[in-house]
C-alpha cells in the first residue's frame, strides 16, 4: 500500500487518480453507477487527466467539515479526523486508488474510515432503509485499499427551524438543523475478491484495447451480498 498527502483538485492528485481505478470508479465496473458505464471510464483512462466538478459536489465539500462535528458528536466515544488535504492510498499491485474523506478511532474498533455524503432533505429517507450500492462499493474499495475492517458511511441533509422570531420587515428567522443517519460497514472479502478480479480485468481491456463488458453473474453476486456486512447505526429523523 502506498499512501499521499495531496492538495484537493491539484494536478498532482488528478494526475495519481487517473492511473488508478478509484474506489468512486469501480461501481461503474459492476454495472452498478447508473450515471457512468465501464466503457466511459476506460475511455477517461485514455485521455489526460480533467477536474470535474458541480454544484452538488461543491455542497457536499462545503458541508464536509459539518459532517465530521455531527458524527462526533453522535458516534461515542470516538476522535474523527477530517484532513485539510486529500490522504490517497494505492495498491501498487492492481492499480487502485482511494481518496479518504476522514479516518477515526475508536476503543471499540480501532480505525476506521468515515465516508461522507450530503443528500437533499427529499433524498435522505431512503438511507434508512439500505445506502446507495455505489457508496456501499466505494467504501468497500477504500477499506480494501487501506488495510481497515471497519467503516462509517455518513450521510447528512439540511433542514429549517421556524423560531418564531421576526425582524422589522416581518421575516422570520430559522434555524438550520443538520440530521445525520450512520451506517457501519464491516470489510467484506467477497466482495474484495470480485472487485480486484473486475479491476484486473479492466486493466486487461485497457491494455489490449478491447471493450470492457460487465458480466451479469458478477453483478448478481455483488447484489446478493452486498448489504451483508451493512448495519444502521444512527438515524434522525427530519
Amino acid at each position: 500500500m502506498q499512501i499521499f498527502e495531496f492538495t484537493r483538485d491539484s494536478s498532482e492528485w488528478l494526475d495519481a487518480r487517473s492511473k488508478d481505478v478509484t474506489a468512486t470508479e469501480v461501481a461503474s465496473l459492476l454495472g452498478m453507477n447508473k450515471y457512468k458505464s465501464a466503457n466511459k471510464v476506460l475511455e477517461e483512462k485514455k485521455e489526460l487527466p480533467v477536474h470535474v466538478d458541480n454544484k452538488f459536489m461543491k455542497t457536499g465539500r462545503r458541508l464536509e467539515p459539518v459532517v465530521f462535528i455531527r458524527l462526533e458528536e453522535l458516534y461515542i466515544p470516538a476522535k474523527a479526523a477530517h484532513p485539510t488535504k486529500v490522504v490517497y492510498v494505492r495498491d501498487e499491485e492492481y492499480n487502485i486508488g482511494a481518496s479518504l474523506d476522514g479516518l477515526m478511532n475508536s476503543k471499540e474498533e480501532g480505525q476506521s474510515i468515515v465516508e461522507a455524503k450530503t443528500t437533499r432533505p427529499a433524498l435522505y429517507n431512503n438511507w434508512k432503509t439500505t445506502p446507495p450500492e455505489s457508496y456501499i462499493i466505494q467504501t468497500q474499495t477504500q477499506m480494501m485499499v487501506k488495510g481497515i475492517k471497519h467503516a462509517l458511511l455518513v450521510c447528512m441533509t439540511w433542514k429549517a427551524i421556524p423560531t418564531g422570531t421576526f425582524d422589522e420587515e416581518g421575516m422570520e428567522y430559522f434555524d438550520v438543523d443538520y440530521p445525520v443517519c450512520i451506517w457501519e460497514i464491516r470489510a467484506d472479502t467477497r466482495l474484495h475478491k470480485i472487485i480486484r478480479q473486475q479491476v484486473s480485468y479492466f486493466w486487461e481491456c485497457f491494455n489490449t484495447g478491447s471493450k470492457y463488458k460487465v458480466k451479469a453473474e458478477v453483478k448478481d453476486e455483488v447484489k446478493k451480498i452486498i448489504y451483508d456486512n451493512c448495519q444502521l447505526y444512527h438515524f434522525e429523523e427530519l
